[in-house]
This record gives structure tokens, sequence and C-alpha cells, in this order.
């Protein structure tokens, strides 16, 4: 069986493999927390006025985590969040955007 990271590493986009492997970290993560968390709405509400579960901040808690690690991402934008987050990473040129978690 081949593994997500030995299908990209036969690809020659090493930036984007690494961008993919740090989304699919998130995940893996993510579904751990979803198992063991909180999954009950707060009373906060994200950037959309959406209602927000602990899950919702911990899944972009990790994305953000995750992203940041590739030193690749010049900027995040976030459901969860009210305004983009800029990374001080001089030579990152990618730009993503995310719904951490929809528990909806």
């Amino acid at each position: 069986m081949t593994t997500l990271e030995d299908f990209l590493k036969g690809n020659t986009l090493e930036k984007q493999q690494k961008i993919i492997l740090a989304l699919a970290t998130s995940t893996i993560e993510i579904y751990k927390s979803i198992r063991l968390s909180d999954t009950i709405k707060n009373t906060t509400q994200n950037s959309s006025g959406d209602s927000q579960s602990a899950l919702d901040i911990i899944s972009d808690s990790i994305f953000i985590e995750q992203l940041t690690k590739t030193n690749l991402i010049k900027t995040i934008a976030s459901e969860e969040q009210d305004n983009l987050i800029n990374l001080p990473q001089s030579d990152a040129q990618y730009f993503v955007a995310y719904d951490p978690y929809d528990g909806g």
C-alpha cells in the first residue's frame, strides 16, 4: 500500500508536498481531538457569526501550528479568526484558507 507521503515523494512539487502533508497531519490530530474533546457549542462566535465549540478552536490551532511548521505559508485565513494571520516567514509564498472544523 502506498502512503500519502510515499505518493507525494514521487512528485516534483516539493513545497506543495510539505503543505499537503501538514494538512494531512492536521486532520489526524483533529480526529484524535474529536475522540477526546468536548464538542458542545460555546457562547463565543467566530467571524462568520457561527457558534464555536471547543473543537472549532482546537482544530484551528492545530492547522495554524502545522502550517507554520512548513515555513512556506505567508498568510492564513480561517473562519475562526477575525483577521488574516500573516506569518513572519520571509521566503514564504503561499496563502491558505480553510474552515477548520464545522461541527454545525
